[in-house]
């Protein structure tokens, strides 16, 4: 996102606004339920630390690293 940020020039005060406008599925809902829980004008290091403590948690990471090698595009395999 801080490609985004710098090339938009989004201001400090409105990157958690720009960030969580790009969410979809499963991570919309769960910013829906932060934004209820927390302070909604949150800065951006706070949402950054809860998001990535969500989505790239060591655990996250392992999880996808087991979905790694079963990846298929078309009829072709990653592993």
């Amino acid at each position: 996102m801080e490609k985004e940020f710098d090339a938009l020039k989004i201001p400090e005060e409105k990157k958690v606004r720009f960030a969580t406008y790009m969410l979809e599925g499963e991570a919309e809902l769960w910013w829906w339920s932060i934004k209820h829980m927390h302070d909604v004008n949150m800065c951006w290091q706070k949402f950054e630390e809860l998001f990535l403590g969500k989505y790239f948690s060591p655990t996250a990471g392992a999880l996808k690293g087991d979905e790694f090698p079963t990846l298929r595009q078309g009829s072709m395999t990653v592993s």
